[in-house]
């Protein structure tokens, strides 16, 4: 057992498994330094810019939760607070809204480069009302990367999407589905 893991888990409940933090955390120990993009920050963000030695992209949209973890991550990192214009139950209708779907289009200093993973684990998808991953997971389709891990793809909306844009070549870690190069 991985004593990194076993505290994530303590202070993380209900979140990824022992399983899927494990794949992620080998992953980047692997790869390390590499260019890392998250979508969503979390309790697990420090532990991933601590393993990560080389340059750490997060994602968020929630002000508050980003003046929580900031202080607590370490190495080269940088945040974009991202305010998303969607909403979890009008996904079909983004289907072919490229405006909509293109994080690139906006941000396209900060996110085209080349990746080595990209970790979709944000916005909030839970309900109708939070804007669901539609954005982070099509605009990952047109970046540069090796390694797209999802996760929640035990959702419609995540399980759907990530078929559409990345195919149905894919391993799963319970709720994580991992698409390599």
């Amino acid at each position: 057992m991985n004593k990194d893991i076993d505290n994530l888990l303590l202070n993380n409940y209900g979140q990824m498994s022992y399983d899927e933090y494990e794949f992620i955390y080998d992953l980047i120990e692997k790869n390390s330094p590499c260019n890392l993009l998250i979508f969503g920050l979390g309790k697990d963000s420090k532990l991933w810019t601590k393993l990560n030695k080389g340059y750490t992209l997060f994602v968020e949209d929630n002000k508050d939760w980003i003046e929580k973890i900031k202080p607590e991550l370490t190495n080269n990192f940088r945040i974009i607070n991202y305010q998303y214009n969607t909403k979890l139950d009008k996904w079909i209708d983004y289907l072919n809204n490229e405006n909509i779907l293109n994080l690139l289009k906006i941000k396209n200093d900060k996110l085209n480069i080349n990746w080595d993973i990209v970790i979709i684990d944000g916005p909030n998808g839970f309900s109708n009302s939070t804007p669901g991953r539609m954005v982070p997971i099509s605009t990952t389709y047109t970046l540069n990367k090796n390694h797209v891990l999802i996760h929640d793809c035990d959702r419609t909306v995540e399980n759907i999407y990530s078929r559409i844009f990345f195919g149905n070549d894919f391993k799963m870690i319970n709720k994580l589905r991992i698409y390599e190069k």
